[in-house]
């Protein structure tokens, strides 16, 4: 197949796409039945979970399908990122300094604009404004770096991880376009091999938080990003159909075994690329659809922006009564919401441009060497950051012993025992990571009750919840055995603070542990 380069209204159309998938995802997937998605971790349940909900509540598949796949539109969006900025950079070749002012005056806008509409969300929707937490996590992602401190990618706002990415990708890309204009398909398949050995050895080898971050930062999705940057530099590139079969073949295993699973994104890329540029060839009299997802697709980053913020609201409309019907009702509804909201944030987004508009740098030698520098310092810091976590992540030790706190080795938890406390750890040095380890016999009091979480905190740090499985919903004792490794984010010092292990009762059930024991160690 000879790839047909894309239009203005190629790129909308898929942008458009792209948006309706990510948004009806991250609606859909808090309404149940749910069946997950392997999007930056890899549950091998969420496949099993996938075909079994289909079978049980085929009348869900709108839910069930959006909740599953909808999240590979971030795929889209990245390819076609690639591919406009490849496409504009070969008009108009700048340095890095002059290529990245035009791509940040209009990205910080934008993050602005949807804080601004979270703001007013939680003040209307919730009567309150931001938390010291919240205001905390705010900060990371103003300065975006939220990707990069553990636990604060999803917070907040979770689509906004992107944002992070994104401006990650743009520090790369000058040089990511020089190498694939140069060297086409051997860049291209250097870089992907890069990507894979970092995503490897973080994901299998460290199993630095499960890999989780990775997903999130630049070497998790380069190689989509260099697809488009590749077959915007080629002038008549040309893919096999044995692209085709792989990428099918590849995308199937990697939902179902977690080796393969990294190489997912990739293959619907490429899947996508074949499914468009098929479309292209059918004649539509119609022009309604194109239409509508060029529009779309222009309000694509304004509808990424808010989007997010206004589906808690909604959720609780869609929440009230149980039903495919009326979850789609609630997904109608929430699309109307977004795209009313998203015109008003494109309005205010426009107002924020425009005084920066005019304002440009040169491309000269002044600042080809100021911009080269701080390229350079932001590349040094991305990846001193990584170098951080490596060394944490390998210098855990279980021998390493501190404590075991105090520990409540046995106890009944009564409904109006909103927490009940296991142990608790007095952090009197600066550790950069710890591991927790427990175990416990627990048994349910009530015939039909609900198994209660166990919570590792350590107060405005970090806050783990682990679900006890239903098998443990029982009235006979099970032993239970739990473990957790925090590694300090490089924004944070744990020093004088306590971890806290205890059961959380948020849902007013009855439970009794015993033989509780606690070992911390780092």
């Amino acid at each position: 197949m000879v790839f047909k380069h894309y239009t203005k209204d190629d790129t909308l159309i898929i942008k458009g796409a792209a948006i309706i998938l990510i948004c009806l995802h991250n609606f859909f997937h808090w309404l149940p039945p749910s069946p997950g998605e392997n999007e930056f971790l890899f549950f091998a349940d969420c496949i099993n979970n996938l075909f079994s909900m289909l079978a049980e509540k085929p009348q869900e598949f709108v839910n069930i399908l959006f909740s599953y796949f909808g999240h590979f539109g971030v795929q889209m969006f990245l390819f076609v990122s690639g591919y406009g900025l490849a496409v504009s950079m070969q008009k108009n070749e700048k340095n890095w300094l002059p290529f990245f002012w035009e791509r940040i005056k209009k990205l910080y806008p934008l993050l602005i604009v949807g804080v601004l509409f979270l703001f007013l969300t939680t003040i209307l929707a919730e009567g309150r404004i931001f938390s010291d937490t919240e205001q905390t996590e705010l900060c990371y992602k103003l300065f975006f770096i939220h990707t990069l401190v553990p636990g604060s990618a999803l917070t907040l706002n979770g689509p906004w991880w992107f944002f992070a990415l994104i401006l990650q990708l743009y520090i790369f890309f000058p040089l990511l376009y020089r190498l694939t204009k140069r060297f086409g398909w051997k860049a291209f398949l250097s870089i992907c091999i890069i990507s894979y050995a970092i995503i490897y050895i973080y994901k299998f080898k460290l199993g630095l938080f499960d890999g989780e971050m990775i997903m999130m930062n630049t070497p998790g999705h380069l190689p989509e990003f260099c697809l488009g940057i590749l077959l915007a530099t080629n002038r008549q590139p040309k893919m096999s159909i044995i692209w085709l079969i792989a990428a099918v073949a590849l995308f199937v295993l990697g939902n179902f075994y977690k080796y393969f699973y990294p190489l997912t994104f990739l293959a619907i890329t490429i899947i996508t690329i074949f499914i468009y540029q098929g479309l292209k060839a059918i004649p539509i009299r119609k022009q309604i659809v194109k239409k509508s997802l060029v529009y779309i697709g222009g309000l694509s980053m304004a509808i990424f922006a808010v989007h997010g913020a206004l589906r808690i609201p909604v959720l609780k409309f869609a929440k009230l009564h149980d039903g495919a019907l009326w979850h789609i009702l609630g997904a109608i509804v929430f699309c109307i919401v977004v795209w009313c909201a998203s015109i008003a944030a494109k309005k205010i987004y426009e107002l924020l441009t425009k005084p920066l508009a005019p304002i440009h740098i040169k491309d000269c030698l002044a600042s080809r060497i100021s911009g080269g520098a701080v390229q350079i310092g932001m590349i040094l810091f991305l990846v001193t950051v990584m170098v951080y976590y490596t060394y944490t992540a390998i210098d855990i030790r279980q021998d390493d012993f501190i404590s075991s706190g105090e520990v409540a080795e046995s106890g009944i938890i009564e409904t109006n025992d909103t927490y009940t406390r296991i142990t608790r750890f007095d952090i009197d040095k600066h550790y950069t990571n710890i591991k927790v380890e427990g175990s416990l016999e627990y048994r349910t009091i009530d015939a039909n009750g609900k198994t209660i979480p166990i919570v590792i905190e350590i107060p405005d740090v970090q806050w783990k919840m682990i679900e006890l499985p239903a098998e443990y919903a029982s009235n006979e004792y099970k032993e239970f055995h739990f473990s957790y490794s925090y590694i300090t984010p490089f924004v944070t010092k744990l020093k004088k603070v306590p971890l806290k292990i205890y059961f959380w009762n948020n849902n007013n059930e009855r439970g009794e542990f015993r033989n509780a024991k606690v070992s911390i160690s780092h």
